[in-house]
């Protein structure tokens, strides 16, 4: 299945021109860091829509959009599973596209920055943790399992823990040769 990623960053609380169409409709206006991928994650056109909520303690709001032919200008806004929380500056983006469980659709992988606390609460620091979404039918919801594939091959780097996966390391921790 060929799959077409699109990415939009839209400054600080304002909507762009590039912000695509379908979008647009279902978004208020005060976004930080708003961005969107497309894609074939729900067997079809879908766009997952995140962005940084610097107003809600650094958190990763989302929500899906399905090709929907009976719905208001096409697509259906649909659920996405809790995002990673502690966000540092609203870095967002996708790590891999690819179809990681066999079924028709493509699963999206977004790489989020957070924020965390050391060992014993005496520091925090910056890291990625990755999020890997999957469309059920009627949500998008997250595979815990191969984050935790991830989250291990994040932690077997100890010397540079807090930086993202190469994307050699990120095909090998998932298990997809291409």
């Amino acid at each position: 299945m060929k799959l077409a990623l699109g990415l939009v960053c839209v400054a600080l609380g304002t909507a762009v021109a590039d912000t695509p169409k379908a979008a647009q409709p279902f978004l208020s206006g005060d976004e930080d860091s708003l961005y969107v991928a497309t894609g074939a994650f729900a067997g079809k056109d879908a766009m997952v829509v995140v962005w940084w909520d610097l107003m809600g303690r650094g958190s990763y709001p989302a929500f899906g959009l399905v090709a929907d032919a009976k719905a208001k200008g096409g697509y259906r806004k649909v659920k996405v599973a809790k995002l990673p929380q502690g966000v540092i500056d609203g870095k967002i983006t996708t790590a891999l596209a690819a179809n990681l469980d066999k079924d028709a659709a493509d699963e999206l992988v977004l790489e989020l920055r957070v924020n965390r606390t050391g060992p014993g609460g005496m520091h925090t620091y910056g890291t990625v943790e990755y999020a890997v979404l999957d469309w059920n039918g009627t949500s998008f919801v997250r595979l815990s399992t191969l984050e935790a594939k991830l989250a291990t091959k994040m932690k077997s780097r100890a010397d540079v823990e807090a930086d993202p996966l190469s994307a050699t390391d990120l095909r090998a921790a998932l298990g997809v040769k291409k």
